[in-house]
């Protein structure tokens, strides 16, 4: 009697096979949502890095483009020359300040949108893109994007030129220019990056 309980007490019969599939099934459970949540943060640190690059591009586009048409002298128009086209929400012209005294020329810059892309030309050299994934395009997906260039007057309140449909005063009456850049991050919502520039006199 003494010898059955000692043997029943040591049973080493392991487990049963309903037991070793839970055991299973939770396990593979477990490794699945440790998986996800590691592709979620991956995707989650892909979406910040996307947004980071995308910001440090467009802002450094944007700055440049700005610092640029600070120091312009006059705004062009198609009839300036051969390649400006006419200011609008797509495309700004403008002659930089020379400076005889310190050997620094003039130049005429045109910053325009078209294919996705940001272009700069400079005098009459080739259209370079400064920055890929602009989204201020002719594109019919992308109309509900904004102008990237938008030309206020001096009045008050200022009045959106173009809209007006007083394109062709833009040149002479443009007082306050708003540059918003719109660019894709690719995995995420579009960015605005916007500036302000205020022209004290155009002459």
């Amino acid at each position: 009697m003494i010898r059955g309980r000692l043997r029943r007490r040591g049973d080493d019969r392991g487990f049963t096979l309903i037991e070793l599939g839970v055991a299973s099934a939770l396990l593979i459970l477990a490794v699945i949502s440790m998986g996800y949540v590691l592709d979620s943060g991956l995707n989650v640190t892909k979406r910040v890095d996307d947004a980071t690059t995308a910001q440090r591009n467009g802002r450094l586009a944007l700055d440049t483009l700005v610092r640029e048409a600070r120091v312009r002298q006059v705004v062009l128009n198609a009839s300036a020359g051969t390649g400006v086209p006419d200011p609008g929400p797509l495309a700004f012209a403008f002659t930089t300040v020379s400076d005889p005294a310190a050997g620094v020329a003039a130049h005429r810059i045109v910053y325009s949108v078209s294919g996705g892309k940001l272009w700069k030309k400079t005098d009459s050299g080739a259209a370079v893109d400064i920055l890929d994934g602009v989204l201020n395009d002719d594109d019919p997906r992308t109309a509900d994007k904004p102008a990237l260039f938008t030309y206020y007057d001096a009045s008050t309140p200022p009045r959106d030129l173009y809209a007006a449909g007083l394109q062709s005063s833009i040149p002479a009456s443009s007082r306050r220019v708003l540059v918003s850049l719109v660019v894709s991050t690719n995995r995420g919502a579009p960015l605005l990056l916007e500036s302000d520039l205020t022209f004290r006199s155009l002459s």
